[in-house]
């Protein structure tokens, strides 16, 4: 939730009220971003398949009446989503819209996992990559989505030979810090509240080891920010650059812990703190942090995940721009 913009008045523990006749909010174009076509999962072959990516843009929900108000709940505030489609040239429906329709053997894009990382292979024919031009919101209504395209990039290696089998995870974990001899676990608003065992939120886990809410749309725990302290955060990649901060589980003792580039380990910790006139107990991802740690506990069973093979073999590799006769690389 890095681009909400939030207020807070404070003065030790006394309260006071503010009024406020206006303010001023500058806004400045976004620069360019890159949206990953990257699965989000392994599996058997697809004709077509979308992969999300973050916009930047809020979906705060319904906006409802209230008391006289007019208001939204914050709790529901989300990153919108949009989906890049991947698709061969015959997928194509009755309404002319991506579908993932061709017979099982005429299926050549395979979701698989390529040196621990997710990837799409290839079979033989011509494949289309395109961008969305609006984003579906949760009250039901499509927006436009507001950028252009303005370049693409084709990243393709040869890959390892993978054989084809399966993954056993555990069906869940529960995320929990103690404080004063209680225990708060972590929600999918990612605060830390104090309920018992049976009544707290449990995150499911995939077979990239990301921590994950949801199943049509799934979002995964994340952290952002810069220096030894980041927040707790939402990403919508499974795989590739975005999911760079993703959290995960140290299996040794369940520590919750983002890895950076460089090599460091945040772990997941709280801190308690007032905020107006409430406490909260708060989560933030810190460098080498050694106190008030989250533990991820398992909650008991597993199930196992299909990885398909994967054997890469000789090929020839054209790749077109806007112009369909006149391939812009060949490889």
């Amino acid at each position: 939730m890095t681009n909400q913009l939030h207020f807070f008045f404070a003065r030790g523990s006394s309260q006071y009220a503010v009024t406020i006749k206006s303010f001023e909010l500058t806004f400045t174009a976004e620069g360019t971003f890159d949206a990953e076509a990257a699965p989000a999962d392994p599996g058997p072959a697809v004709s077509a398949v979308q992969s999300p990516f973050t916009t930047s843009k809020m979906d705060v929900g319904a906006i409802v009446e209230k008391n006289g108000l007019y208001t939204y709940d914050y709790t529901g505030v989300r990153d919108l989503i949009a989906y890049t489609w991947l698709y061969q040239e015959d997928a194509i429906n009755a309404s002319g819209v991506p579908a993932d329709i061709l017979p099982a053997d005429e299926k050549h894009i395979y979701p698989v996992v390529v040196d621990g990382k997710g990837a799409y292979a290839f079979g033989e024919g011509t494949f289309y990559l395109e961008p969305p031009t609006t984003i579906h919101t949760a009250s039901g209504w499509d927006s436009p989505i507001g950028y252009r395209v303005v370049g693409a990039k084709f990243d393709c290696n040869w890959g390892t030979a993978t054989e084809g089998g399966t993954q056993t995870i555990n069906n869940g974990y529960r995320i929990s810090i103690r404080r004063n001899n209680q225990n708060y676990y972590l929600n999918d608003n990612l605060d830390f509240v104090q309920v018992n065992q049976n009544q707290a939120f449990v995150w499911q886990m995939d077979e990239f080891g990301n921590l994950f809410t949801g199943s049509d749309y799934k979002r995964y725990l994340s952290c952002y920010g810069e220096g030894t302290n980041r927040i707790l955060a939402f990403s919508s990649a499974a795989s590739g650059h975005e999911a760079t901060w993703n959290l995960r589980v140290r299996e040794s003792d369940g520590r919750v812990y983002y890895l950076s580039d460089g090599g460091n380990y945040y772990y997941l910790n709280f801190v308690y703190i007032q905020e107006g006139g409430d406490y909260h107990v708060r989560g933030y991802v810190t460098q080498n942090a050694s106190s008030n740690l989250a533990t991820a506990t398992s909650t008991g069973g597993s199930h196992d995940i299909e990885l398909p093979a994967f054997q890469p073999g000789a090929y020839t590799l054209k790749i077109y721009g806007t112009d369909p006769t006149t391939p812009v690389q060949t490889i």
